[in-house]
């Protein structure tokens, strides 16, 4: 009777342990396979991102570029950059400044840019971008 239950016992600790091996492999490759989603949608922020900021930048200088060739520039103007826009809001004079805000977006990435200028010179006071 003894070796009976011996028999029937031998198998328990080796399916035991085949479950625990088995949840513990599930749970590593669930999480590194959900890691390397996370990865990619990052990897695709991070150019959005960087399109949102080299468009803004060249709708920046844009907007320089036509203010010095007419100083009587006002902006308030979409303008075209390859396959993306960036908005050129109305240049306000405060005193002896100018200020310009450039706004771009891609892809659900936004960047503005503040710009300051002196307004007898056209020189840079400051390049700001804002969060």
């Amino acid at each position: 009777m003894k070796q009976t239950i011996l028999k029937a016992r031998t198998g328990y600790i080796a399916l035991t342990s085949i479950l625990v091996i088995s949840f513990l492999v599930m749970a590593l490759v669930f999480a590194v396979s959900l890691s390397g989603f996370f990865l990619r949608e990052n990897i695709l922020d991070s150019y959005a991102k960087t399109v949102s900021a080299k468009t803004a930048d060249a709708c920046a200088y844009l907007a320089l570029l036509k203010l010095v060739q007419n100083q009587s520039y006002q902006g308030n103007e979409t303008i075209a950059v390859d396959a993306e826009s960036c908005d050129i809001s109305q240049i306000q004079a405060d005193d002896d400044e100018l200020q310009i805000n450039v706004s771009s977006g891609s892809m659900g990435a936004r960047t503005r840019i503040f710009i300051t200028l002196d307004a007898d010179d056209l020189g840079l006071v400051s390049w700001e971008e804002l969060f």
